[in-house]
């Protein structure tokens, strides 16, 4: 029998993160979305609290741990690299 990965494999991660976003799209197996943290990381670097990109948490924290999730879920993503736009998208793959 083969086990093909299941979107609800990633519920946990994702799920989570997505539900900060306003603007999504579903598809079977692959989810986009707008990159949330434009509007505080705006508001923070007006106040010195922060000095981080969009870019830098997308390189150095989203994607590492949505392809950590992945891995120790036993599936195969893709994660896509960073935009100017805030699309990310996320797919899996077999």
């Amino acid at each position: 029998m083969t086990k093909k990965p299941h979107w609800s494999a990633l519920r946990i991660g994702p799920a989570a993160i997505i539900s900060w976003c306003l603007e999504t799209k579903a598809e079977p197996g692959k989810r986009t979305w707008v990159s949330p943290f434009k509007r505080v990381l705006e508001a923070s670097k007006r106040i010195g609290q922060f000095d981080l990109t969009e870019q830098e948490i997308h390189e150095q924290w989203l994607k590492p741990r949505l392809l950590g999730y992945a891995r120790n879920m036993g599936v195969n993503l893709k994660v896509s690299d960073w935009n100017e736009d805030g699309v990310v998208t996320i797919e899996l793959v077999d």
